[in-house]
């Protein structure tokens, strides 16, 4: 009898551990226009869900890439990258649809995207199901661009430096 119930606990936590989920949390910090980042993420065998934050300081484009490599040692299939407004485990911040959604469409495949964000704290959501036999791999590179309205706003305000500093040596003379 003891022996029975030491191979049904044995099986039990067994099948329990096998089937759990990976998950990482990252916090890059702030972001400035014309800055960039990339994050190396390696998921054990088996489903993972893995977080990515920031926080861009400045309205501006972001463009990422996620690069998979192809084989059979780190595989991952069906990896999915959702971005949301708000940090990693705010009340909220799944309430709402992600911001944008992009799914791998072949394995081994890298994928780019682009989106105009306000400034403010986002994260990524990555999911997938590390199938290789020493689990997955896969880079985040993220990158921000400046929207157009800041490159005027700065030549406008140099404009101004300029015209005031003019004026002054004008009224010196």
């Amino acid at each position: 009898m003891g022996n029975s119930i030491r191979v049904a606990l044995i099986s039990f936590i067994f099948c329990f551990s096998v089937g759990t989920a990976n998950a990482v949390d990252v916090d890059k910090g702030t972001l400035s226009p014309g800055g960039n980042f990339s994050q190396f993420f390696s998921p054990g065998p088996g489903a993972f869900l893995d977080h990515l934050q920031f926080d861009l300081q400045a309205p501006g484009f972001i463009g990422s890439t996620v690069s998979l490599p192809l084989g059979n040692i780190y595989n991952i299939n069906s990896l999915s990258l959702s971005l949301y407004a708000g940090a990693i485990g705010a009340p909220d911040t799944h309430l709402a649809a992600p911001i944008a959604t992009f799914t791998q469409v072949s394995e081994g495949a890298s994928f780019e995207f682009g989106q105009s964000l306000a400034s403010g704290i986002y994260h990524f959501d990555i999911a997938g199901v590390a199938n290789g036999s020493a689990g997955g791999l896969y880079t985040v590179a993220i990158a921000a661009v400046p929207e157009p309205e800041v490159y005027a706003m700065l030549l406008a305000g140099l404009g101004l430096v300029g015209f005031t500093a003019r004026r002054r040596k004008q009224n010196l003379k």
